[in-house]
This record gives structure tokens, C-alpha cells and sequence, in this order.
């Protein structure tokens, strides 16, 4: 009985650690890294207004594939350069080539 007792109180004081941690450190921290995040796009977003309206920069030039969507917290990648088809990869690179009863494909040789 003793032993379960000791349990008991293991596992609720682990457990308010847990969620104090969570509460008291964790939570605060992860609010001023959101409000940081947020700061720094609006400062972003105004700085590249302020360069449309001087002229600096086309509003065509926007980047197409950022997202715009602010409960990510981080913006996508700009793709400058689009993939290759696998067809014209494949053809224009060496590579070994190999058929067994199982599998079949190609090693590319770079």
C-alpha cells in the first residue's frame, strides 16, 4: 500500500511539473517568439510597400509561392527555379541501368 502511495505522489508532482513548466515558461516564451515573428513580417510587408510606392520594386515582382498566412508562422520558400521532368533527368545523365526478376531501374553515376 505504501508503495502505490509513493506512486500516486510521483505521478502528481511529476505532472504539475510538467504543466508548470508548460504554463510558467514555455507558454510565455512561445508568445514573445510569435509577437517577434509578427513584428518582423508586418516590418517586411511595409518595407516592400514602401518600395512599391517609390518605385523600386513592380508589384508583378511579388514573390508567388509566400505564403500569406499568418497562423504558420513562417513564410514559404520562393521556388526560382522550377524541377525538371524525370523523362529529360534521366536521359541526360550517365547512369547504369539494371533488370533482375524483382526490380528494375537506373544508378545515376555522379
Amino acid at each position: 500500500m505504501d508503495d502505490n502511495r509513493n506512486m500516486l505522489m510521483f505521478v502528481a508532482t511529476a505532472a504539475a511539473i510538467l504543466f508548470g513548466f508548460q504554463f510558467f515558461y514555455e507558454g510565455p516564451r512561445l508568445e514573445v517568439v510569435a509577437e517577434k515573428a509578427r513584428i518582423e513580417r508586418e516590418a517586411k510587408k511595409e518595407a516592400y510597400d514602401e518600395a512599391v510606392r517609390n518605385g523600386t520594386v513592380q508589384a508583378s515582382d511579388a514573390p508567388k509561392a509566400v505564403s500569406s498566412d499568418p497562423s504558420l508562422g513562417f513564410d514559404l520558400p520562393v521556388i526560382k527555379h522550377m524541377p525538371k521532368p524525370r523523362g529529360d533527368v534521366i536521359s541526360n545523365t550517365a547512369r547504369v541501368t539494371f533488370k533482375t526478376d524483382s526490380i528494375e531501374g537506373s544508378i545515376s553515376l555522379k
